[in-house]
C-alpha cells in the first residue's frame, strides 16, 4: 500500500508540474480559446507549439464534456481553480 501511495503522489506531482507549465503557455491558451469558440483546428503550429495547442483544445473539450466552468487567465497565467481542473484532466488522461 505504501508503494501505491508513493506512486500516486509522484503522478500528482508530475501532473502539477505539467499543468503549471501549460498554464503559462500562449499556445495552450490559443488552443483552449479556439476549441471553446468552435474554431477549426489551426494547422500552422509546428513541433512543440503544436503539442501545447492540441493540449489546450483537449482541455477545452474535457471541460465542456465534464460541464466544468470555463478557465480564466490572469496576467498570462491560468487561474488556480482552473489549474486544479487541468491537473484532474491530466490525471484522467484527457490532456496528455
Amino acid at each position: 500500500m505504501a508503494a501505491e501511495d508513493y506512486n500516486h503522489e509522484k503522478i500528482f506531482t508530475t501532473a502539477a508540474v505539467i499543468a503549471e507549465k501549460l498554464g503559462k503557455n500562449n499556445d495552450f491558451y490559443s488552443g483552449y480559446v479556439d476549441a471553446s469558440k468552435n474554431v477549426p483546428l489551426n494547422y500552422d503550429y509546428h513541433d512543440e507549439r503544436r503539442l501545447a495547442y492540441i493540449r489546450g483544445r483537449a482541455f477545452a473539450i474535457y471541460s465542456a464534456a465534464m460541464k466544468l466552468p470555463k478557465a480564466s487567465w490572469r496576467n498570462g497565467m491560468l487561474s488556480k481553480a482552473a489549474t486544479q481542473r487541468l491537473i484532474m484532466a491530466i490525471q484522467a488522461r484527457a490532456v496528455i
